[in-house]
């Protein structure tokens, strides 16, 4: 990594997460020639993390399609953006088709029909030929595709920009959530476009309606297993089980499902009004996430109420999450652990029911806040998040996401950030899901060595906040973070 960006400062961490989501978002597939041509954009460009799917495509393309060869700048060429707009018109048919390949004969007559539409001369455009030379299309015993599926999706969104047609079809409430991934490289294409903005939200607007009386149900979050927080175990198993490099690469890693996304069996066909209310909800808010991110050029005001909504859904989303848990999930759980212990009453069972509801109501939160920051995660968002933290007025949950959402990018003072919002908090679920937060953040040593100190505080203040213990025990708590060397049993025993 230091060959590519050792001249920039870079956090090479972050720097690698965004170059891995970016492959997972994209489907594309970690192949060296890909990785390679990955880290030469970025390197070209001092401070550059890839956030904008958009932005990294449109390089990659170039580079593929040659824009800066000495045979572009002649004017008798067929030039970049010829290419380009046959590209897209090779798209957008197929959507039209439903069928994201070609017959021979099918993407010959196609390609004969762009030509004659456009006034070209097939043998010195030799469009039937270049792009299987530059392995943008494959021939695959006869049948004609793009080689990759994020191409397609590139150009559907190229056409979808110039075409008024295209937008409304990819945008259209029977449509949209087919085109997720285009219409994020359609707003990473036009970074100012507030219609895919508001259009969005519109779709999201009833649901938020509907559901807005859960939000009142996050108030008491009602984790119920006992928080017997046993120090000594708890600290020991801290420093003995924090991660090495290995272990947080194979934990923060995605899988290349490159190869598993091919065009060929590429469906647009996706019926929105089939869909559950929550599902329906939940891929349109990562729709959302991504439009947002994607809006740098929109102001400040526009984005701040954007962001506002999207973080108020996440928290309606947790509150369904959180109802389905207690009522549904909680049925089940009940039902099945009367059977397995032959039928005894509930109340002898109570303590393993609410253990399992406490696992995923833990759980939840922080897997929400994982997806936004790949959703809507980046730095340039970063005066807007602090607005909010420090936002007094700001529901203890929604703060609760906006800090961790700051912190997770690695942002400035965020670990301050967290130390005051803990010190102000008197919920103790708030506390409770902060400190498994906390705890992931010590164990992947995911802030520079430097902020371990400052980490190892906040979690004792957590610990001591929790149990309710004086602060004369932090300095202890501490010094045994530090000078502790057993074998840990398990992480967090007695929780």
């Amino acid at each position: 990594m230091q060959k590519w960006v050792g001249h920039c400062e870079v956090d090479i961490d972050q720097f690698l997460d965004r170059i891995i989501i970016y492959f997972y978002d994209t489907g594309m597939p970690r192949t060296p020639l890909l990785v390679s041509l990955m880290l030469a954009i970025c390197s070209r460009n001092q401070n550059y993390v890839p956030i904008n799917e958009a932005s990294v495509m449109e390089r990659f393309m170039e580079i593929l399609l040659e824009k800066l060869s000495a045979d572009e700048v002649k004017s008798s060429a067929y030039d970049f953006k010829n290419k380009e707009d046959y590209l897209s018109f090779l798209a957008w048919k197929m959507v039209e088709n439903n069928r994201f390949y070609f017959t021979k004969d099918e993407f010959w007559e196609i390609t004969i029909e762009y030509h004659r539409m456009r006034g070209f001369d097939l043998k010195l455009s030799q469009f039937d030929t270049i792009f299987f030379d530059k392995n943008i299309l494959v021939d695959t015993y006869g049948v004609i595709s793009f080689r990759y599926q994020c191409m397609v999706e590139f150009y559907i969104a190229k056409r979808a920009r110039k075409d008024r047609k295209a937008f409304e079809w990819i945008i259209d409430d029977k449509n949209y959530l087919n085109f997720i991934n285009e219409l994020s490289y359609l707003t990473g294409l036009e970074r100012d476009c507030e219609e895919v903005l508001i259009k969005v939200e519109e779709k999201l607007a009833p649901i938020i309606k509907k559901s807005e009386y859960l939000l009142s149900s996050l108030k008491d979050y009602d984790l119920k297993t006992c928080i017997n927080v046993e120090t000594d175990k708890l600290i020991k198993d801290l420093k003995d089980s924090e991660l090495n490099e290995e272990q947080r690469d194979n934990l923060t890693d995605k899988p290349d499902s490159g190869d598993e996304l091919h065009p060929r069996e590429m469906r647009k066909d996706i019926d929105v009004s089939k869909l559950s209310e929550l599902d329906a909800f939940f891929n349109t808010l990562l729709l959302y996430g991504k439009v947002i991110k994607n809006s740098e050029d929109l102001t400040f005001e526009i984005k701040s109420k954007a962001l506002t909504t999207c973080i108020n859904c996440y928290c309606v989303l947790l509150g369904a999450t959180k109802k389905l848990i207690e009522d549904q999930i909680s049925n089940e759980l009940i039902d099945k652990t009367i059977e397995k212990v032959g039928g005894k009453k509930l109340e002898d069972n109570k303590s393993i029911i609410d253990l399992y509801q406490d696992i995923l109501k833990i759980t939840v939160p922080i897997v929400l806040q994982n997806i936004a920051l790949e959703t809507l995660g980046t730095n340039k968002l970063a005066t807007i998040i602090r607005d909010k933290i420090e936002n007094e007025s700001t529901d203890e949950f929604a703060q609760f996401m906006y800090v961790f959402l700051y912190s997770d990018l690695r942002l400035p003072e965020s670990l301050s950030y967290i130390e005051r919002f803990l010190k102000n908090s008197e919920s103790k679920d708030i506390i409770y899901l902060s400190l498994f937060k906390l705890i992931y953040y010590y164990h992947t040593g995911y802030f520079k060595s430097k902020a371990k100190h400052q980490l190892e505080s906040i979690i004792a203040d957590s610990i001591l906040k929790l149990k309710r213990l004086n602060k004369a025990y932090k300095s202890n708590v501490i010094m045994k973070i530090r000078k502790s060397n057993d074998n840990p049993q398990e992480l967090l025993e007695g929780f």
